[in-house]
Parts: C-alpha cells; structure tokens; sequence
C-alpha cells in the first residue's frame, strides 16, 4: 500500500481527541504494537487490494482493518472502535499526491477477545474499511 496513505491515515487517528483521550495517547500502531504493549491502543493493517489496472490512471482500491484493543472490557474496546469509526467513515483522507475518492466502513464489524497463557483476556473491537485512491 502506498506510504502517503499510511501517514495519513495515522495523523488523522493520532489528531482524534477523543480517540487519544480513550487510549491514554496516542498509542496506535500499524501492522501490530509492539511487544509486551498493554492496552488500549488502536492497530491498522491491510487486508487485501493494492493497485488497480482500471483506468489509464494509477489507481488503489484496498480494503484495511482499523481495530481497538483493551483489557478492561468488550465496551472498553467498542467505545474505541465507535472513535475511530467518527473519525474515518465517509471523511476522505488528504493523501499527499493523491486524491482519495472513498473511505467507508464495510461489513463486517469484527469484534472478539483473546485469553493469553496467563488467563489474561484482551477485547477486540473494529471495523474494516474501503479505500480508493486515484494518483493526480
């Protein structure tokens, strides 16, 4: 996926006031968090798409997985999931150099938790998201 996109989408995550405030910071990773992170953070990753041979432009259609995590709760890690979902459906992204076209929310809402080895239970809570990107 492209890099000016990654950025984007994480300024607008990390300037979301109330997405940071639930998350004590802005601990919100792509791909995964770090090793030994404790919740809440917010994680986003691709799922599957890239370019598209569509048009004479160069085109991206992908769709991403954008996630809340918490160890108090399935409310806890909904409640982030609701923050991230007011900062990114229907709120096209500034992608430098190109022109984001849609960014939507799709089925399905993924939500489950995670016991680890110690009994530890970690809630998961997000959303997938469309994104189409035209390069000016």
């Amino acid at each position: 996926m492209i890099n000016a996109f990654w950025t984007a989408l994480y300024s607008r995550l990390a300037g979301g006031t109330a997405l940071t405030a639930l998350l004590g910071g802005t601990y919100i990773y792509h791909g995964q968090a770090p090793d030994g992170q404790t919740p809440p953070y917010a994680v986003y990753s691709i799922q599957g798409g890239g370019y598209t041979p569509t048009s004479r432009h160069v085109d991206a259609n992908a769709v991403i997985y954008v996630r809340g995590y918490s160890d108090v709760s399935a409310l806890a890690a909904g409640s982030i999931s609701e923050a991230i979902f007011t900062l990114l459906d229907r709120l096209p992204l500034t992608v430098t150099g190109w022109t984001n076209a849609e960014l939507i929310a799709e089925a399905p809402h993924i939500q489950f938790s995670d016991v680890d080895e110690s009994k530890k239970i970690t809630w998961t809570s997000g959303d997938v998201y469309r994104i189409l990107l035209d390069r000016n």
